[in-house]
């Protein structure tokens, strides 16, 4: 699938970070990626400062706002990344977080807002950072947790997130010329009706097919999906979809299992970026996949010690 350009190149390093880190701790692993992503934002931010990388500029289409790209190539670049960064030091810190940290993390967030008027990311960002604040109470995560229709949510994020996604994309799909969708689709930046002639122009296959994005917007011929699990969909099809949200389902699974509920809710987090971003399966915006092979190795370690206590007992 690769070789054949069906699908994103991004798919190919996923098994070969998972492998070179198999012998990592999972909190090393995020210590690592978050540490190393907040320097790479902060550097290519200095380099704008002082004018070696552009500062290019857009007005919004659905606002007339400024947008501004900070040094990124793409306006969104900087937020999304910020946002996995975020999330990864917020899943190994766990309840030993700061407030005084998730103040700076706050601050820094409106400050990318302000220069990039990116919502989605500023608003999962808030979320992750409300979040952790209050889990720290450890009774508070725990009875949290114990009720089923949380556990069931959250060890189901991505499948739930995914079948989500697609079904009110399905409704749009229906219902584009009422006045709530067209003014849905103006607040979602335009994303529903850019998808919606995904549907029109492309059957969905069960291994995918290559499409051609096309990002220059003159004379209104922009097609590009944002959404991770339509662009999923059609590109690796539905077979990889499914694929897909089963493998990070069951890094959801095997956190909550072992207790470990920041992790939980900072996938859930990326697993929510994914309605309005075609990142989901990039390791460089979702440090998770990389921790796919010690996540089952500490899963399977941890039942084995259990079972063997049982027996020994």
């Amino acid at each position: 699938m690769i070789f054949m350009n069906k699908w994103d190149k991004n798919l190919l390093l996923i098994p070969i970070f998972a492998y070179i880190v198999s012998d990592y701790e999972i909190d090393d692993i995020l210590k690592r990626y978050s540490c190393a992503t907040f320097a790479g934002i902060f550097l290519i931010i200095l380099l704008m400062s002082v004018h070696i990388l552009n500062n290019d500029q857009i007005i919004d289409a659905s606002s007339n706002e400024l947008r501004q790209s900070v040094g990124f190539n793409w306006v969104s670049f900087g937020p999304d990344m910020y946002l996995s960064a975020v999330a990864g030091f917020l899943a190994y810190k766990k309840e030993k977080i700061k407030t005084l940290q998730l103040i700076i993390f706050l601050f820094i967030n409106i400050w990318f807002y302000k220069k990039t008027l990116t919502s989605a990311a500023w608003l999962l960002i808030n979320l992750a950072l409300i979040t952790s604040f209050v889990f720290r109470s450890n009774l508070i995560r725990e009875y949290f947790f114990k009720n089923k229709i949380v556990d069931f949510t959250f060890k189901n994020i991505t499948s739930i997130t995914a079948i989500t996604t697609i079904g009110f994309q399905l409704i749009y799909n229906k219902l584009w010329t009422t006045q709530f969708m067209i003014d849905l689709d103006r607040l979602s930046n335009f994303r529903l009706s850019l998808n919606r002639n995904a549907f029109i122009n492309y059957k969905i296959l069960p291994l995918g097919q290559h499409l051609v994005w096309n990002q220059m917007g003159g004379n209104n011929n922009y097609f590009y999906v944002d959404s991770s699990y339509i662009r999923i969909l059609f590109t690796g099809g539905i077979v990889t979809l499914i694929g897909v949200c089963v493998i990070l389902d069951i890094l959801s699974k095997n956190a909550i299992s072992s207790k470990n509920y920041y992790y939980a809710m900072m996938l859930g987090i990326i697993a929510l970026h994914g309605i309005s971003d075609p990142l989901l399966i990039s390791c460089r915006d979702n440090p998770f996949l990389i921790t796919i092979i010690p996540s089952f190795l500490k899963y399977y370690s941890n039942n084995e010690k259990i079972s063997e206590k049982e027996y020994d007992h």
